[in-house]
């Protein structure tokens, strides 16, 4: 015979009627009743306590941390017991537990241990509740959200754990709360983002940053092999990176056109990967064809301190060269016009001699301009 399953207070114990699954919702005393139609009919005081405590516990195997579309699993303790299920449970009782949700009675909480970052913890990561029917006890799953660059960036540079509580709604819990530290990695991030080579500048240096756990055995992989990498330097930090230096191993590489390719930068231990496009170009010299890069002409025009220092050097040399020919090869004393230089002749009439004092002007400044000689000497002028 089957019987059927009642509360006299839902909103404290809600009761499945026909399984007898009952989830507590709050604090109080609830008088549960079976019956029997026709033959029996029973009921039982149940009084919902309050919980001491509730603790998480991050209960799996220790690991360097989880990354993007990994989960992990926090264990919630409500009480001081390790499961949160009275008795046992047939499959059917356990498959309408499933469709009651007890996890949508438990809220989870996180944060980061130390407040370094410019975002909150929920910007980079997702948690949700639920609930193990078989075990009996509810958990907080996280899982890291796809990161920005302005995210990873901080997240790989600094070292910090995530924090997660859980608490319960009602306003009649005020347990203590216990929380959980589990560990992450961000991943890696690369500095610059993408790389370009030419036969001009034909090497590049990037850095990589991450957690030690993960640039402890980092492996690079390039896709090209006219491009290579090699580590140029090692920091654990904080913050932690590896410095590689990217180069070009053949010298007419991107002659056929420009080369796309990537360096795959991978963590055996961890899984995290990142790739970094690479582009080869090939720069033709401006007096030929050649295509094993700049000429000396070339790079004395790229060179423009060295242009302009030549400039500067030439200008000052023609400067000097000008000065020190009026200073050497110029007379000393203006030569005297021949037209103004008095010319003794016993010839000439004794006005000629009259008019010899004004010759003396030739030693001072002109007041106003003279005449043409030919003007100031005629016999006309003299006869007069």
């Amino acid at each position: 015979l089957s019987g059927t399953w009642s509360s006299s207070t839902s909103s404290i114990l809600h009761v499945d009627p026909k399984t007898g699954v009952a989830v507590a919702q709050d604090v109080g005393s609830v008088t549960v009743h079976y019956e029997v139609a026709g033959h029996l009919r029973t009921y039982k005081e149940i009084v919902v306590g309050v919980p001491q405590r509730i603790m998480a516990q991050h209960t799996q195997p220790v690991q360097p941390g989880f990354q993007e579309a990994a989960a992990s699993k926090v264990v919630v303790a409500v009480g001081d017991r390790s499961s949160n299920l009275r008795g046992e449970c047939s499959p059917a009782q356990r498959a309408v537990v499933e469709t009651l949700r007890p996890e949508s009675l438990v809220r989870c909480q996180l944060q980061f241990k130390h407040a370094i970052f410019d975002f909150p913890a929920r910007d980079v990561f997702t948690v949700e509740p639920g609930f193990d029917t078989v075990l009996g006890q509810y958990f907080c799953r996280v899982r890291m959200r796809r990161l920005t660059d302005k995210q990873l960036k901080p997240l790989s540079m600094k070292t910090t754990a995530l924090v997660v509580t859980a608490s319960l709604p009602s306003s009649h819990f005020s347990a203590e709360q216990v929380g959980a530290e589990v560990p992450f990695i961000s991943g890696l991030y690369a500095d610059p983002a993408e790389i370009l080579l030419s036969s001009r500048y034909p090497s590049s240096d990037i850095k990589v940053f991450g957690a030690p756990e993960v640039l402890e055995n980092l492996e690079v992989k390039s896709g090209s092999p006219a491009v290579l990498a090699f580590m140029k330097e090692r920091t654990l930090g904080p913050p932690g990176f590896v410095t590689y230096t990217v180069s070009i191993s053949d010298p007419v590489a991107g002659s056929q056109g420009p080369l796309s390719t990537a360096l795959t930068f991978s963590s055996p231990s961890t899984g995290h990967t990142v790739s970094i496009p690479v582009a080869v170009t090939l720069v033709m010299d401006r007096r030929g064809p050649g295509p094993y890069g700049a000429s000396l002409f070339q790079h004395f025009l790229d060179s423009y301190q060295v242009m302009f220092f030549t400039l500067f050097a030439l200008l000052a040399g023609t400067a000097v060269m000008v000065i020190a020919y009026h200073t050497v090869c110029a007379p000393r004393e203006l030569a005297t016009p021949a037209a103004l230089a008095p010319r003794a002749s016993p010839g000439h009439s004794p006005h000629y001699f009259a008019a010899s004092p004004l010759t003396s002007l030739h030693t001072s400044p002109p007041v106003r301009k003279a005449s043409p000689p030919s003007g100031l000497w005629s016999p006309a002028y003299a006869s007069q």
